[in-house]
């Protein structure tokens, strides 16, 4: 994903990143008949994109997160029945979630507070119902 010049959403070249596009750098490989694998990929990312585009059409504001890491976190959420706080605190520690939300090698940090859930949500149900 990137961003516009005055923080708009614009849409990736479209490239779905594939199990080996994750980078590990400790050398560790992800075993590629692990269940966040195999859902993320089957789930139409690059479908889900553009009508999430769509839902940011002004130049202005700050950036959003790509949908694939909006809704894939809404996905764990559900599935692992967990917090916001905890879906924050699992994908910053599971290199599977980080693969899942799109992430092309893991890492430390967070990629987002537990409150951009919140949003997310909201997003999320304005882009799809």
């Amino acid at each position: 994903y990137t961003f516009g010049e005055n923080g708009t959403y614009k849409k990736d070249n479209l490239h779905q990143i594939s199990f080996f596009d994750f980078n590990q750098s400790c050398g560790m490989q992800l075993d590629p008949e692990d269940e966040w694998v195999i859902l993320a990929d089957r789930i139409p990312w690059d479908a889900c994109e553009e009508m999430y585009a769509e839902m940011f059409p002004s130049d202005i504001g700050n950036p959003a997160l790509p949908v694939r890491i909006a809704l894939g976190s809404l996905i764990i959420k559900q599935r692992k029945h967990l917090s916001d706080r905890d879906v924050v605190k699992e994908i910053k520690q599971n290199p599977y979630l980080q693969y899942f939300i799109g992430f092309t090698k893991f890492q430390k940090k967070s990629p987002f507070s537990s409150p951009s859930l919140v949003n997310f949500r909201k997003r999320i149900d304005k882009a799809y119902v």
